[in-house]
């Protein structure tokens, strides 16, 4: 689905979600540091880990938490602002064919030419409100490899980020599986 959503309005959308990632997030520290706080107290819990681990026990839910709310609310708020321009789209599609209705009603034994006006300035009339709705445009019947590419990214981003990453990871993996002195818990780590 090609993105409705204005350029002006994605601003909007980024800030709702950074809003909500942080508010997500920061409830979500309080527990997760409490509870790594409560842990230290036990000699067992620190003796199995070390400053890493337990840095890592608080901050990483946190992140979890951020990443899922603010991807979800962008995501939600993206829809809903491609929902009201479609609503208006949807609008102006309506009332171009209203006043096409009206005008072919008034003019039913007119002539093809006043036809062929009234039909260039309805298409004058729907280009405009699309050009002032911030939806770019683009003058030609086919995208470019670069726009086509750009859409594929917008529309599935942890595919490609699954693409890049992992034969990445793999290719660190093969790496760190020449070192035979480490065990395979290690490697797996150290390939993090």
């Amino acid at each position: 689905m090609p993105s409705l959503t204005p350029q002006y309005r994605a601003d909007e959308a980024s800030e709702a979600a950074m809003m909500d990632g942080l508010l997500a997030g920061g409830v979500t520290m309080i527990p997760s540091s409490l509870g790594v706080w409560a842990a230290t107290h036990s000699r067992a819990f620190m003796k199995s880990t070390n400053y890493q681990s337990r840095t890592a026990l608080v901050i990483m839910p946190a992140l979890f938490m951020f990443a899922l709310s603010s991807e979800t609310k962008l995501h939600h708020k993206m829809h809903e602002i491609a929902q009201e321009s479609e609503h208006s789209k949807n609008i102006v599609e309506w009332s171009t064919a209203t006043q096409k209705k009206g005008v072919e009603s008034e003019n039913n034994s007119s002539s093809s030419i006043n036809n062929m006006d009234a039909e260039k300035q309805i298409t004058a009339l729907y280009r405009k409100s699309v050009e002032e709705s911030g939806v770019r445009i683009i003058t030609s019947d086919r995208l470019g490899p670069h726009h086509i590419f750009a859409n594929f990214w917008q529309e599935h981003p942890f595919k490609l980020l699954a693409m890049a990453g992992v034969p990445t990871v793999l290719y660190i993996f093969k790496g760190r599986n020449a070192n035979q002195n480490l065990q395979l818990q290690s490697k797996l780590m150290h390939t993090r």
